[in-house]
């Protein structure tokens, strides 16, 4: 009994933080998505945070099934997208 005890603990604690890393990642997308939006529309604060809480919304019904794995790719795909529009951003000719 006290061995099911503590793997039903070890298994709420893994789930916990499986689901605040995805709460964390769209949050992370909201926000970036939010921002462009931003610079490009020039709304306001309600629809700021209102598109946050939507995107991450959206992404936690879309990673529903995903275990760590899947959101640690997920993850790692989007950074290596950022870190190529970073180095679009600094090779492309400006002003």
């Amino acid at each position: 009994m006290l061995e099911n005890m503590q793997f039903q603990i070890k298994k709420s604690s893994a789930t916990i933080g499986l689901i605040s890393l995805k709460l964390f990642t769209g949050f992370i997308l909201g926000l970036a998505l939010t921002m462009i939006a931003q610079e490009i529309f020039n709304y306001g604060q309600f629809l700021f945070w209102f598109v946050i809480m939507v995107t991450t919304t959206v992404f936690m019904k879309l990673s529903k099934f995903w275990k760590l794995t899947g959101t640690g790719v997920f993850i790692f795909i989007c950074l290596l997208i950022g870190l190529l529009l970073k180095l679009y951003i600094h090779i492309a000719p400006g002003n």
